[in-house]
């Protein structure tokens, strides 16, 4: 083959490659990646707020810090929650901080200052800073905040925001302890929900109260206190 032949074929060879790259690519404004790229963020503040309460519950395991009355019954907790109990601590309306396990169809509470409160001082005198044992279905007569202690339980209390039609109407990005999220707003209260991986509720300011999430999917193994008293 000549070189004049040869070089035509070569350049007739190269375009043809740099076409067929070309028509490969998808396109980024607008289209497939950019909205694979956005995720959770491309969605409607409605949708997103369902989606993250929908990822709440089905987490293996969160942590969960509230600073003021957020909820009915309690006050600032620190709680680490599983889909069937938890451990931490609480303060209810009363004030008293109490110690809180709850695994197996029981609460355990240790606190003699909350069970000076609660039942006097001789009732606090007996139980003393023992684990007291009380089953779920009587728990919530000495402790409200029972109710809250699981995934499913916190979210009922703390996370009905996500839930209600129309309430986060607005949405804009934000960062969270260096976590990209997409910030939900309404005119009382706000949502910072995940922008990557599972669209996880990060943090919530509401009106009586700020909520922060975070240490989702830990594994997690909640025990019954040993040497625990019974309650009556």
């Amino acid at each position: 083959m000549p070189a004049t032949a040869r070089t035509l074929a070569a350049v007739l060879t190269t375009t043809l490659l740099l076409a067929a790259c070309h028509g490969e690519q998808r396109p980024t404004n607008g289209g497939t990646l950019a909205t694979s790229a956005s995720g959770i963020a491309a969605r409607s503040p409605e949708e997103i707020a369902r989606a993250a309460d929908a990822a709440f519950r089905s987490a293996h395991s969160v942590r969960a810090r509230v600073l003021g009355a957020a909820a009915e019954g309690t006050g600032p907790l620190d709680l680490t929650l599983t889909g069937t109990g938890a451990r931490g601590w609480v303060t209810p309306p009363s004030g008293v901080r109490v110690d809180v396990v709850a695994t197996s169809g029981s609460v355990y509470l240790r606190g003699r200052g909350f069970w000076a409160r609660h039942g006097g001082v001789a009732l606090a005198a007996a139980f003393g800073d023992h684990w007291v044992r009380v089953e779920s279905a009587k728990a919530g007569k000495v402790a409200p905040f029972a109710r809250y202690l699981t995934t499913g339980g916190f979210a009922e209390g703390f996370l009905g925001l996500l839930r209600a039609p129309g309430a986060l109407d607005s949405k804009s990005p934000t960062m969270v302890a260096g976590q990209p999220a997409v910030r939900l707003r309404s005119t009382a209260a706000l949502c910072d929900v995940a922008a990557t991986g599972k669209p996880y509720p990060l943090r919530l300011d509401l009106p009586g109260g700020h909520v922060e999430l975070s240490g989702y999917d830990r594994q997690v193994v909640i025990k019954a206190p040993g040497g625990a008293l019974k309650a009556d």
